[in-house]
């Protein structure tokens, strides 16, 4: 073979039995490699050596088209992490993404999983709700209307997946329920919302919830959007609770009734849980779905991160340069998922490891 005189034990040996086994397969992986390595000069320059981090926008344009125009994105920075929010009070949206990276790098630790991380997320909901909405503890109240920006972002994905975890599961419960009444009413309400798009769930929240409930009862309009967003990805968690469900042996349950145990002991604290642990990757993949699509609030007048990012690209002074906020947006968001399955890889590992043992 064409990789015979290397030693295939090293790391060297074993890369290049991948790459050049045969003398064409070698010239493919040779001129592919090119191609990568040409791809990413020119990629580096424009985004970093020719690049223009500073200034105003006519030294972007001196360097067009050899240099990206970071000196929008940095100039708007504080508007992409607050977006309308009241400049005098910056520091209450900023203290919120700080506590969000202060929990999203503790989830990553083992010392927070578990009931932890749960209770660690639904402080961090409510302390940002209290810290933006103000009104208490001496904080001038701030209309919701003016939250936007990477904080609105923040503050709609994690308090729709809080709404949406719990209110998931016992409808995956309810679904598999002995009782007809109760499975029909889950069943239809999965279908019927699995069957709409997130768009015409938050028309309808925005809508509709204000005409049904009293005016002093009614949420504002992020709190109609966390509802629609949470009770939206309810249904899609609990098909895949029910999916992890259908995994556990009957005869899990035969037993712990065996041992005195009622139907909601056995099922709270030995079907459950082992439910919970082989569909870790799905939720994760759900969340990291709902964290993306609350990009759609900005259809029913909300300017979350996404939309703050569409808004610097048409200002007049930045409009040329629309090309490098929407890199900056995807930049956060591939950032962001990709941190969240890596802690659900974590976690799944350890899941594995300690059942093996």
């Amino acid at each position: 073979m064409f990789y015979a005189s290397h030693n295939r034990s090293s790391w060297y040996g074993r890369l290049a039995g991948i790459l050049f086994p045969t003398p064409m397969q070698a010239a493919i992986s040779l001129a592919t490699i090119a191609v990568c390595l040409w791809c990413a000069w020119f990629l580096s320059e424009w985004l970093v050596i020719n690049a223009v981090f500073s200034g105003s926008a006519e030294e972007c344009r001196a360097a067009m088209p050899h240099g990206a125009c970071w000196a929008g994105v940095l100039d708007k920075i504080e508007f992409i992490i607050i977006g309308r929010y009241s400049s005098a009070e910056a520091w209450r949206p900023q203290v919120v993404v700080a506590l969000f990276a202060l929990v999203m790098v503790a989830c990553y630790f083992r010392f927070s999983w578990g009931l932890r991380m749960a209770l660690m997320w639904y402080v961090f909901i409510f302390l940002s709700h209290v810290i933006l909405g103000g009104g208490v503890f001496g904080l001038r109240p701030v209309p919701a209307d003016q939250w936007g920006g990477f904080a609105l972002t923040i503050v709609l994905a994690s308090s729709g997946l809080g709404i949406a975890l719990p209110v998931g599961i016992l409808l995956a419960l309810a679904r598999r329920s002995r009782l007809p009444l109760i499975r029909s009413l889950a069943t239809g309400y999965i279908e019927l919302v699995r069957g709409v798009p997130l768009v015409a769930v938050l028309f309808l929240t925005s809508v509709m919830l204000p005409l049904v409930l009293p005016e002093a009862f009614s949420p504002t309009k992020v709190g109609r959007a966390c509802t629609a967003i949470g009770f939206f990805a309810a249904a899609y968690i609990a098909e895949v609770v029910r999916g992890g469900l259908q995994t556990i042996p009957a005869g899990q349950q035969e037993a712990a009734r065996a041992l005195g145990m009622n139907y909601v002991a056995a099922t709270l604290t030995v079907v459950l849980p082992q439910a919970l642990r082989v569909t870790v990757p799905p939720i994760m993949n759900t969340m990291i779905a709902i964290f993306k699509d609350t990009s759609l609030v900005i259809t029913i007048g909300l300017i979350d991160f996404l939309g703050v990012v569409r808004l610097i690209t048409i200002e007049p002074e930045w409009r040329l340069f629309y090309l490098e906020p929407l890199i900056f947006a995807g930049v956060v968001y591939f950032l962001f998922c990709w941190y969240m399955s890596r802690v659900a890889f974590r976690i799944e590992r350890s899941l594995l490891k300690s059942t093996m043992r």
